[in-house]
């Protein structure tokens, strides 16, 4: 995957989950930023994460 496609999904999953759904309450920021630790190295690039988070 090219480093703007992992800049993207980075963002969009932060944007997925803090964003207001009729089916689930949005996560704030915090709540947010730890799912994204979970999922980097695995499911999105470990470094984005690291820098979106900085």
């Amino acid at each position: 995957m090219t480093l703007p496609a992992r800049i993207l999904a980075v963002a969009d999953v932060y944007e997925a989950v803090t964003a207001d759904r009729p089916y689930r309450d949005p996560f704030d920021h915090e709540q947010a930023l730890a799912l994204l630790q979970r999922e980097a190295g695995t499911g999105l690039d470990a470094d984005v994460v690291a820098a979106f988070s900085a």
